[in-house]
């Protein structure tokens, strides 16, 4: 007796997978398969150590343990289990058996009579080969065509076929005895060693072999029943090469991608025809076409692996994009691309979340819509951040306390609700900071996407998301976090910018290393912007720095932008400056257009700005009005 080893788990169990380092790493978890977002690659199971693991929080409860555990639960042995006892002189009974339980059927068939060998010479199967492969039996006086299933010699299971079954008709047009074992009709007579043709029903594996191809089998009940694996598994096994004539349906489709899974693409070639199935094509075209069909039939694609001359050259000049608003982001980085992940990095307060805020103006300008989640602000905060950086400093009005002399912004109440009509429906926030927890903050991001069309992410900041305590350590569950909204930018083709703080050094001597956390969240990003704040002085700006802001004619330098990484288009090491205004909450330079005309359509008749400007509805603009004093 022998168990399984862990590749023939995997196999076995989980079909598609990868090997990193000590581990088999199958596309979806045996256990969860991926719960319902169907997430890939959650799952190791570590073939040196032989212990198992699957990062999903909602997956088994015993999501991790030793390789022993993980085969019980499917019934299985561990070889590994098996070697130990048999060095220690003990032994063990297979928990599953080869056949599981079946009722075995009544052996009362007989050879096929002139009437089932008519019925097979109306679809073009010749008497050979239909008295070598099918049975009669005789049900209240009427003859029923019989497939006898065989496993390993011993008849395990009778279907039984009507062959006066008419279309519409109440009676059942095939049905099998209760109780018998699932397995492959014919897979007792094939050759492991030879290709073999898998078909979705009995009729069109004898199509296949009236075409001259006898090594086929077909499945016990249509597209949707796998039983069959379990129980010829050890045969299944041996097979080295499977070709696939399924049939031309959605269902056929289906089981044909089912099958490329559970077998491995690189064991399946497939059946390219035209017409529903393997009969039909014997009926219309005749054997010699159905044999060159199965001869020309061509190698599964295997998942991942795609031909170079097939790609579609990526012409960089028509990304899929929209503007940031900022000159040296739009013309260097080219913008927000879809699809991309971009890291924002730099020390608490250098300007990140100011710089990301102020580009979703920008974005809803050109009808983008945005999802946002800020760990770090309220909604009510977020929205006065961000309402001051729309209004601009126009429209944005002083407050100061009579008792602390404390100096606070907001904007005025016309232009809060003209603001208000403009970007409803574009900007949705993720507001539940009870809980934070990365799965459902992906979960709501997905849903953003699919119901809200939001192909714009801003999650601000890595250090507040709640991670599940399983992952491991805290840089492995942010760099596996990373990957899953990079994939989730890739699959949807929307744009993720993440916020990441930087570890503690010189703001000055920054590269994509210093970035906080594991070295693969840079590695994962397509761009990395880095921002960094200038002391009063101008102090922490190089020599060549201080040239470049004194070409820009700024009365002072509050931070400096660089790009670090930029996957699209290469270039690196720019930078820009910027000084930031404290009333509107906007960065500027020469170069950034802070006139925001979009929303001020929404501005009622007679409305006076911050300047004492008023808003002439009629003619869409502001009119100067003379005034003594400020109003406001």
């Amino acid at each position: 007796m022998r168990g399984l080893t862990e590749k023939e788990f995997i196999e076995r169990y989980a079909g598609e997978y990868r090997v990193r380092g000590d581990e088999y790493e199958p596309k979806y978890c045996p256990l969860c398969h991926g719960g319902k977002h169907k997430d890939k690659y959650t799952f190791g199971l570590n073939f040196k150590k032989h212990t198992y693991q699957c990062l999903r929080g909602n997956c088994d409860p015993d999501r991790k343990g030793t390789f022993k555990q993980l085969c019980e639960k499917f019934g299985e042995v561990a070889e590994y289990y098996l070697e130990f006892l048999e060095k220690n002189g003990k032994t063990i009974e297979k928990v599953n058996p080869v056949k599981a339980e079946y009722t075995k059927p009544k052996d009362d068939l007989e050879v096929s009579n002139d009437e089932v060998i008519q019925y097979f010479l109306n679809r073009g199967i010749s008497k050979e080969v239909t008295t070598k492969y099918t049975y009669v039996k005789k049900f209240k006086n009427r003859t029923v065509c019989c497939f006898k299933f065989t496993l390993d010699g011993e008849h395990v299971m009778t279907k039984y076929r009507n062959i006066h079954y008419k279309e519409g008709s109440k009676e059942a047009k095939e049905n099998q005895e209760a109780g018998g074992l699932s397995v492959l009709w014919n897979i007792d007579n094939i050759d492991f060693d030879m290709p073999v043709i898998i078909t979705e029903g009995m009729i069109d594996a004898l199509s296949v072999i009236e075409a001259g191809y006898d090594n086929v089998v077909s499945v016990p009940s249509g597209c949707n029943n796998f039983k069959w694996i379990d129980n010829c598994w050890d045969k299944i096994k041996k097979v080295k090469e499977w070709v696939l004539y399924t049939d031309n349906d959605t269902p056929g489709e289906k089981m044909k991608e089912d099958l490329i899974t559970k077998f491995g693409a690189e064991k399946c070639s497939i059946v390219n025809h035209d017409l529903k199935d393997a009969n039909e094509e014997l009926l219309f075209y005749g054997k010699e076409v159905v044999a060159d069909f199965i001869k020309n039939a061509t190698k599964a694609p295997i998942s991942g692996l795609i031909d170079i001359s097939e790609v579609t050259l990526t012409d960089l000049n028509k990304v899929d994009r929209i503007y940031t608003g900022f000159n040296f982001l739009d013309r260097y980085l080219g913008g927000y691309i879809f699809p991309s992940l971009n890291v924002w990095t730099g020390k608490r307060g250098s300007g990140k979340s100011t710089m990301l805020y102020q580009s979703i103006i920008k974005a809803v300008e050109q009808n983008c819509n945005i999802f946002v989640y800020t760990g770090e602000l309220d909604s009510g905060l977020f929205k006065l951040w961000l309402y001051n950086q729309i209004a601009t400093d126009r429209h944005v009005l002083e407050f100061e306390d009579t008792n602390t002399r404390l100096v606070t912004f907001k904007p005025t109440d016309e232009a809060t609700g003209a603001i208000d009509k403009w970007i409803e429906k574009h900007l949705w926030l993720y507001d539940d900071k009870m809980t934070n927890k990365e799965d459902e903050l992906i979960e709501k991001m997905q849903q953003a996407y699919e119901r809200y069309d939001c192909r714009l992410f801003i999650l601000d900041n890595l250090t507040t998301i709640k991670f599940n305590p399983n992952k491991g350590g805290k840089y492995e569950a942010q760099s596996e976090f990373t990957d899953r909204i990079r994939n989730f930018a890739l699959r949807n083709k929307v744009c993720v910018n993440l916020v990441v703080h930087p570890r503690k050094g010189n703001a000055k001597e920054f590269d994509n290393d210093t970035v906080g956390g594991s070295g693969d969240i840079t590695n994962l990003a397509f761009s990395v912007i880095n921002i960094r704040r200038v002391d009063d002085e101008n102090e922490d700006l190089t020599e060549a720095e201080l040239k470049e802001a004194d070409k820009l004619r700024l009365e002072r330098i509050d931070s400096v932008a660089e790009i670090t990484k930029n996957r699209y288009f290469g270039m690196t090491g720019l930078k820009d400056y910027f000084t930031f205004n404290i009333r509107d909450k906007r960065f500027s330079n020469p170069a950034i257009q802070n006139n925001i005309k979009d929303w001020e359509s929404n501005l009622p008749n007679g409305y006076k700005d911050r300047l004492g400007k008023i808003y002439n509805n009629e003619l869409t603009e502001f009119e100067e009005y003379e005034v003594e004093e400020c109003p406001f």
